[in-house]
């Protein structure tokens, strides 16, 4: 066994010394050779760590830890319930909204029958982000230059309607684009269409009713 280098002898981790930390855990050292030990927990687990993590740790077995954790535990919960730090306690109508806004982008809420009249555009564009230029399929209430700036390269396509029939068409359009394979998704958005499947798109019975051209 190799002892740690400029320790001097009564610091040192002998095998003896570590014997005895495992005993007082209740575990049989195995084996130990600086910096790994191997021991066997009284519930029968073996593993091997190193030898500092060891001895920092209460109880290193993760299988006592696993069993541990899995049994119900009532006054803990009781006590959590009657504690909650969040209890209570909303947030404002200015969060409340903004989180609204980053899931109906990110499609994940559905708008109120309300929201749905209201004017809307289902727009086809080609516009940059981070990783290069994309044919991006979506829906907005604002102008497309409000939502993209200088990022927003061209306009293919756009269609005035009301926020609740831009939806429909749009998850409808989306729904294609995934099941042909022409969808895909960047570190920004994933309502992108491959180049290769523009003109299909502009074909589709349901972009060709809307479609001018």
């Amino acid at each position: 066994m190799a002892y740690p280098v400029g320790k001097p002898a009564h610091n040192r981790l002998t095998f003896e010394r570590v014997q005895e930390e495992c005993a007082s855990k209740s575990h049989t050292l195995l084996s130990f050779e600086h910096p790994l030990v191997t021991v066997r927990c009284h519930c029968g687990h073996e593993y091997e760590q190193k030898i500092h993590s060891y001895r920092a740790a209460k109880n290193s077995c993760k299988k006592c830890d696993s069993a541990r954790k899995s049994k119900p535990r009532p006054e803990h919960s009781r006590m959590m319930r009657e504690n909650n730090p969040f209890k209570g306690k909303k947030h404002t109508p200015e969060v409340c909204e903004l989180i609204r806004q980053q899931r109906l982008e990110r499609g994940s809420w559905r708008y109120t029958p309300e929201e749905r009249g209201i004017p809307g555009v289902l727009y086809l564009i080609r516009y940059l982000d981070e990783s290069g230029t994309h044919f991006k399929l979506g829906i907005t209430k604002k102008t497309l230059q409000q939502r993209f700036g200088p990022r927003l390269i061209s306009i293919i396509h756009l269609h005035h309607a009301t926020l609740g029939e831009c939806f429909d068409l749009e998850q409808k359009l989306l729904k294609w684009a995934k099941d042909g394979g022409y969808r895909y998704s960047s570190s920004t958005t994933t309502e992108l269409i491959h180049p290769a499947a523009i003109p299909l798109l502009l074909k589709n019975d349901s972009f060709n009713s809307i479609c001018p051209f």
